[in-house]
C-alpha cells in the first residue's frame, strides 16, 4: 500500500488538496497444500485473489472573495483476477466521482449548503470465461443535486433538513430526504432526533464474495432494484460529574430501520445462493447504551451494550435474518504508567446468538462467545514503540466454519459457516517509529 496527500496553501485562505493511493494485494488461501503453482486446480482446493487498485483524488477551493465554492474528485481504478477452487471471477471497476459545492452562510443562525454530484461506473465482469445476463457488463452514470439549510432558532435548540436526488437510467430520479433536531437543554444535556431515507444499487459480486466461493450454485432470480431505507434514530447524550476532577459521558441510542428490495442471500435451497429483491419488507431495531468514565489518574474505561432485532417479513412470516446477532456486548479499558511510558490496554467483547445458514448436522442459532485482548507498549523518548500483545487470550474458535472440508469440489461443500473467531489464542510483537 503506498498512500500521500499534498496541501497546497493559497492566497485568501483558499487550498488545494491532491492525494494518491495505490493498492496491491496478493491474497491466498485453502488446503494447506495449495500454493501458486496449484491456481485454478480441480484437485487442491484454493482460492487466490489478485487485487489492483488506484485512487486519485482532490479539492480544489475557488478564488472567489465573496462565495465559497469548491470541487471535489476523484478516479478509482480496481482489478481484481482471482480463481475460487477452478471458478474463475475477473473483474474491473472504474469509477468517475465529482461534487460541486457551495457553502453559504446567509446569517448568523442560517447557513445553506448546496451542490451537484456526478457519479460515472464502469464495470466489466467474467465469469469462467463467460458474461453472464444482467450486469456483467454495465456502464452507469448518476447525475444529482443535493440541498442543505441549518437553522440556529437559539443556542440550545437548532435543526437542518435536507434533500438529495439522483437520477438512475434504470430507475428514473431517486429522492433522499433527511430531517434533523439538536436540543440542549442544559450545558451537559443534548438530545439529537434524526430521520430520513436511503437508497443503494448493488453491485453484487464484487460485494457478497460468498457467492462466488465454495460450490453453490448462484441464481440471480430477477433483474435486482436498488434497496430502499427508511431510518429514525434518538440519540441521547448525557455527561455525568463524577468528583472535581472526572467525568461519565453516556450515550442512549434508540434506531429503527425499515428496508425494501433489499437483497439478501437465500442459502435455504441447498447447493444455491438465490439473490432477489425482498417480496416484503425487513427491520433493524434496538438501543444501545455507551458508557466513558475518564478520571483525571491515567485511567480510563468504555462499557457498551447493544440489543437489536434484525428481521425479514415476507409472505406474512417474520424470518431473522443471518449473521445479526441478538446482543453484544464491549469492553475497553486503558491504564498508563506514566513513569515508566508504559500503557496497557485490555479490549473484549461478547456476541450473542445469530441465525446461520441450514446445513444438516449443524446448529440454525450459534453459541453465545467472548473475545479477550491484551495489548502493553513501552514507549520511548527518540519516538520508537514496542509492543507486546495476546489476542483470544481464552482460545475460543467456533466449530469448523467449512461443510464438508474432505470433498470441496462437491455439491455439499460450503464455506459460508462462519460467525466467529477461527485462529486461537496467539501472541505479537511489534515496532513502530514516528519520522518527524
Amino acid at each position: 500500500t503506498f498512500f500521500n496527500k499534498w496541501n497546497f496553501e493559497r492566497q485568501n485562505f483558499k487550498k488545494t488538496s491532491f492525494g494518491a493511493k495505490l493498492y496491491l494485494e496478493d491474497r491466498m488461501g485453502g488446503q494447506k497444500a495449495y500454493n501458486h503453482s496449484e491456481r485454478g486446480s480441480d484437485e487442491i482446493y484454493g482460492e487466490s485473489i489478485y487485487t489492483n487498485r488506484i485512487e486519485l483524488f482532490g479539492s480544489y477551493d475557488f478564488p472567489f472573495d465573496s462565495e465559497d465554492f469548491r470541487i471535489d474528485a476523484s478516479y478509482a481504478y480496481h482489478d481484481q483476477d482471482s480463481y475460487y477452487g477452478d471458478y474463475r471471477y475477473e473483474a474491473t471497476q472504474q469509477t468517475v466521482f465529482s461534487n460541486l459545492i457551495w457553502d453559504k452562510s446567509i446569517s448568523g443562525n442560517d447557513a445553506l449548503l448546496a451542490g451537484l454530484t456526478t457519479r460515472y461506473d464502469i464495470l466489466d465482469q467474467t465469469f469462467n470465461e463467460q458474461k453472464l445476463p444482467g450486469g456483467s457488463t454495465e456502464q452507469r452514470f448518476v447525475p444529482g443535486f443535493f440541498l442543505q439549510y441549518d437553522k440556529v432558532f437559539t443556542p440550545a435548540f437548532r435543526s437542518l433538513i435536507g434533500l438529495r436526488a439522483d437520477h438512475h437510467k434504470n430507475h428514473g430520479v431517486i429522492f433522499s430526504p433527511r430531517f434533523n433536531l439538536k436540543l440542549s437543554p442544559g450545558s451537559h444535556t443534548t438530545l439529537r432526533l434524526n430521520t430520513g431515507t436511503g437508497f443503494r444499487i448493488v453491485n453484487l459480486f464484487t460485494e457478497e464474495h460468498e457467492a462466488l466461493t465454495g460450490s453453490r450454485e448462484v441464481v440471480v432470480a430477477e433483474s435486482l432494484n436498488p434497496e430502499r431505507s427508511a431510518n429514525v434514530a434518538l440519540n441521547i447524550n448525557q455527561i455525568i460529574d463524577v468528583g472535581e476532577y472526572s467525568i461519565i459521558n453516556t450515550d442512549l441510542d434508540v434506531f429503527y430501520t425499515w428496508f425494501s428490495n433489499q437483497i439478501i442471500p437465500n442459502y435455504d435451497t441447498p447447493n444455491q445462493i438465490i439473490y432477489t429483491n425482498l417480496d416484503g419488507y425487513s427491520v433493524s431495531r434496538g438501543v444501545s447504551l455507551n458508557l466513558a468514565h475518564n478520571f483525571i489518574a491515567p485511567f480510563t474505561y468504555m462499557i457498551g451494550f447493544t440489543i437489536q432485532d434484525v428481521f425479514s417479513v415476507e409472505n406474512g412470516t417474520k424470518k431473522d435474518l443471518l449473521f445479526a446477532p441478538n446482543y453484544t456486548a464491549v469492553f475497553n479499558t486503558t491504564y498508563t504508567f506514566t513513569e515508566y511510558d508504559l500503557r496497557l490496554d485490555y479490549t473484549s467483547r461478547i456476541n450473542g446468538k445469530m441465525r446461520l445458514p441450514n446445513y444438516p448436522k449443524r446448529n440454525e442459532f450459534s453459541e453465545v462467545f467472548t473475545e479477550q485482548n491484551l495489548k502493553i507498549t513501552k514507549a520511548f523518548r527518540n519516538g520508537i514503540q514496542v509492543f507486546i500483545s495476546g489476542k483470544n487470550l481464552f482460545n475460543y474458535t467456533q466449530p469448523s466454519p467449512l461443510i464438508a472440508p474432505e470433498q470441496p469440489f462437491s455439491d455439499e461443500f460450503a464455506t459460508d459457516y462462519v460467525f466467529g473467531p477461527i485462529q486461537g489464542r496467539r501472541f505479537l510483537v511489534g515496532i513502530s517509529f514516528e519520522l518527524e
